[in-house]
């Protein structure tokens, strides 16, 4: 019979912080480690070479790294990861290896080093973010020192093409006019639309990684409480996603500053000024959003109803309004104002 925790350490599932191993926990630290390192080599290899398994595989692919985090700490989070890293450089080999092994050590072990400290929930997916950001500048960094070139570059020389031989292409099929002032009318809006994309590239990394980073916390949140981690945060309900009310005196000082940007002169202060506002009108979009789903819920529409409702708003080019209704709501508080306490959603994730 394995003795409990002594006075003073914390009780809970066995490895849960706060206590020395017990006799024989050691051992049982390692097969545990090994399992989960094995395990994170086979959502490596679904990832790798099962493509219609990606979208899952990917989010899931640090879960090992956060478990072994939570439940054994940093040392053998690490331990565990490493083994799982030599084991992917000998199937997969050096380049694939390397990428891999920085997706399961860079994201697993910070996700679940919040969540054993009990950091709240977006606190923890913050980190994520950059967790994410780091490991893409990484790669890239990597990449071109292997291989010696940019595959952000490559990837949007290729999209510059694309318009034109898409065109080319339903062209040859018939389906469009073989009209040369078309095809250059067509191929002039897809430049413009790639120059827009790789113009506000940051911010669109940034929010893609946050968004991906919320989906990871959720699912391995799930994870842990299917293995008995009943106390990890929760992600705040939809309805009450807010950000403080500076955000609106900051935004105003960005759109100030962008209507004078042509007195300071340089081309990056003007991308760096794009990026800036198009961060915030995403964030206002977001929080207009919670706010228009608080009160469809306070007004009895159930949570499809009013998700269906948001998605046909967003459908139908209506994120104006919704970022309107954000910087109203984060600016007088319409939510604090006109609608009960804690009004809209059940917990989260």
């Amino acid at each position: 019979m394995t003795p409990g925790p002594a006075r003073g350490q914390a009780a809970g599932p066995a490895g849960s912080p706060g206590g020395a191993p017990a006799p024989g926990g050691r051992t049982r630290e390692l097969v545990e480690g090994a399992l989960l390192a094995a395990l994170s080599v086979v959502l490596a290899l679904v990832t790798t070479y099962v493509p219609f398994l990606q979208m899952f595989s990917v989010v899931m692919l640090p879960a090992p790294a956060v478990v072994l985090a939570v439940r054994r700490g940093t040392r053998t989070a690490v331990l565990g990861t490493a083994a799982a890293g030599l084991i992917l450089l000998a199937l997969v080999g050096p380049v694939s290896g390397v990428f891999t092994w920085l997706h399961i050590a860079g994201i697993g072990v910070p996700l679940g080093l919040g969540i054993r400290r009990r950091r709240p929930a977006g606190w923890t997916i913050a980190v994520t973010t950059a967790a994410f950001l780091v490991l893409a500048l990484v790669s890239i960094g990597v990449t071109m020192v292997v291989s010696g070139f940019n595959p952000v570059t490559a990837a949007i020389d290729a999209y510059r093409t694309a318009g034109a031989e898409a065109f080319d292409l339903y062209g040859r099929l018939g389906l469009v006019p073989s009209d040369p002032s078309a095809r250059d009318t067509l191929v002039s809006a897809w430049e413009q639309l790639i120059e827009t994309v790789v113009r506000l590239l940051p911010v669109a990394l940034v929010l893609g990684y946050a968004g991906f980073s919320l989906l990871t916390y959720v699912l391995n949140r799930a994870v842990l409480q299917r293995l008995g981690h009943r106390d990890v945060p929760p992600v705040k309900p939809f309805a009450d996603w807010q950000v403080p009310q500076w955000t609106v005196f900051a935004f105003g000082a960005a759109a100030g500053i962008h209507l004078v940007r042509g007195e300071l002169g340089g081309q990056a202060a003007g991308i760096l000024l794009d990026n800036i506002l198009m961060g915030f009108l995403w964030i206002f979009i977001v929080v207009g959003a919670a706010a228009a789903y608080a009160f469809l819920r306070t007004w009895g529409i159930g949570r499809g109803a009013a998700a269906v409702i948001l998605a046909l708003a967003v459908m139908m080019q209506l994120s104006v309004f919704l970022a309107g209704l954000g910087l109203v709501d984060t600016g007088l508080g319409l939510r604090r104002r006109y609608l009960p306490p804690r009004a809209g959603e059940e917990e989260a994730g």
